[in-house]
C-alpha cells in the first residue's frame, strides 16, 4: 500500500511524500506422508499399522494443528512434527496446517488411510453349482460340473472388495500343495469347471483387495460319467 513519510535534512528542513510498499506473506509448508506398503489403495495386510508423519521443514513453523475426519476440531502439537498411528478398520482422512512464528498459517494438507487387517471368509455351503447332473441321493456328478465361489466369499469392512481367489487340486491331503500365482483367479464371479472322472479335492484361498487372504476351505467333488 500508499504510505506518508516525513524527511528532515541536516538544516531541519521537512520534506513529505509518499512511498509505494508491497509486501507478500510466505506461508509456511507441511506434509503429510505414511509408512508401509499398501496395495490397490489398501493398509493392513499382514495386520500391519500405518505410521502417519505431519511435518514441515519450515524453521519458523512453531505448532502444528491436526485432525482427523472422526474428531470434532484440531488438536495443537508444539513443535515441527507429529507421528500418528493408524489401525481403524475403514476410512481415515488425516488433516493438518502448519503456524509460524508470525502466526502465518499453512494451506491445509490432508491424507486419507484406507485400512482393513480383516481377513475374508470362505462359507462352502453357499458356494452354487452352475453346472452338473447327479442321480437323486447320489454324491456322484455324470456331467462336468462347473460352480463360482461369487455368494460364498465375504469381507469387513463393505467397502473393501474381494480381488480374487486361488482354486487348486490337494493331491496328497496329508502334505497339501500351497497355491502358486498360477491358481489365481481374479474376480470374484470366475468359475471353476471340473472335467475329469475321479474324486477331486479342490482347495480354494480368497483374497481381498487390501492383500488379506482367508484361511484354506476345501470341497469334494466326486465326478464319474459312466455312471
Amino acid at each position: 500500500g500508499w504510505y506518508e513519510v516525513k524527511a528532515v535534512c541536516a538544516k531541519g528542513k521537512e520534506v513529505y511524500g509518499k512511498i509505494r510498499v508491497s509486501s507478500t506473506v510466505t506461508k509456511p509448508s507441511i506434509e503429510v506422508t505414511s509408512t508401509n506398503e499398501q496395495e490397490n489403495g489398501w493398509y493392513g495386510k499382514d495386520n500391519k499399522e500405518v505410521e502417519v508423519t505431519i511435518s514441515t521443514d519450515n524453521e519458523t513453523v512453531v505448532g502444528i494443528y491436526y485432525k482427523t475426519n472422526k474428531d470434532e476440531g484440531y488438536t495443537y502439537q508444539e513443535g515441527r512434527s507429529k507421528v500418528l498411528t493408524i489401525k481403524e478398520v475403514g476410512r481415515t482422512i488425516i488433516y493438518a496446517y502448519a503456524v509460524d512464528k508470525n502466526g502465518n498459517e499453512s494451506e491445509i494438507a490432508n491424507k486419507t488411510i484406507q485400512y482393513d487387517n480383516i481377513k475374508p471368509v470362505i462359507d462352502l455351503s453357499k458356494v452354487e453349482i452352475k453346472e452338473g447332473m447327479q442321480e437323486e441321493g447320489s454324491e456322484w456328478y455324470k456331467t462336468n460340473v462347473v460352480l463360482t465361489l461369487e455368494k460364498a466369499i465375504t469381507d469387513q469392512p463393505q467397502e473393501v472388495r474381494i480381488d480374487g481367489y486361488y482354486v487348486w487340486e490337494i493331491t496328497n491331503e496329508e502334505t497339501p500343495e500351497e497355491p502358486t500365482e498360477s491358481n489365481y483367479l481374479k474376480g470374484i464371479d470366475k468359475q471353476v469347471k471340473i472335467e475329469t472322472d475321479g474324486t477331486h479335492t479342490l482347495a480354494f484361498m480368497a483374497k481381498d483387495k487390501a492383500g488379506n487372504k482367508s484361511g484354506i476351505a476345501t470341497l469334494i467333488i466326486k465326478k464319474d460319467s459312466a455312471a
